[in-house]
């Protein structure tokens, strides 16, 4: 959760999102290899971590312009981002499974 977190923090500190930057998918997806290279034999866990963390992420950025509201108002379109964060979470599914087979294959080297 916390490199989902962080790969959005360090997106918004850009002003921008990570499915509208042109690298935004391949960090997506180099972060879910590294977590299924490092991780246990569950690669399905570290995608939904990934995701929960960016979740999390656009709730306190949702909560922060709804309870200190300032000059560009609230932020409504959390929901809307929660909609196009699933299907952008494909590319760490499939970089957790990759690096979890490369794990696989290098552990009997």
């Amino acid at each position: 959760m916390v490199g989902g977190g962080v790969l959005w923090a360090v997106f918004a500190a850009l002003n921008t999102e990570p499915w509208d930057s042109p690298y935004g998918w391949i960090l997506v997806a180099g972060l879910g290899l590294v977590m299924g290279f490092f991780g246990k034999d569950k690669p399905m866990v570290w995608p939904l971590g990934i995701f929960l963390g960016a979740a999390l992420f656009g709730l306190g950025g949702f909560l922060k312009s709804l309870f200190f509201y300032s000059a560009g108002g609230v932020n409504f379109f959390f929901p809307l981002g929660l909609i196009f964060l699933v299907p952008f979470t494909i590319p760490a599914v499939i970089g957790s499974f990759v690096g979890s087979a490369l794990r696989k294959a290098t552990k009997g080297v």
